[in-house]
């Protein structure tokens, strides 16, 4: 799965050198700033026909469901996640953990 910033050209690259999906980032690492590469993404989703894995920077689940209704495969978060806390002020999850939202096309 590489990781990698938005760009057509990089992705068709990696189609071609044989990659299973493409993961884009949809802004910085941790950064819980959402979907800040939309645009660069969607343009992934309906050029590349590989899965697309919207990583990085998801925030809210809001921001999880966007980029599923964008057409994303699936999403990865953890920053979010590992960091909600529940109705005790505990935290849900730590942060080693890795969660994954799985659907879309």
């Amino acid at each position: 799965m590489p990781y990698m910033y938005p760009d057509l050209n990089v992705a068709r690259d990696l189609a071609n050198a044989g990659a299973a999906c493409i993961m884009p980032l949809a802004s910085p690492i941790g950064s819980n700033k959402g979907l800040a590469t939309k645009d660069f993404i969607q343009i992934l989703i309906d050029e590349i026909d590989l899965p697309i894995i919207v990583d990085a920077g998801i925030g809210r689940p809001s921001q999880a469901c966007e980029a599923m209704e964008m057409g994303a495969a699936a999403i990865m978060a953890n920053t979010a996640i590992a960091w909600a806390r529940t109705r005790q002020g505990r935290r849900s999850f730590r942060s080693s953990d890795r969660i994954f939202a799985i659907g879309g096309k």
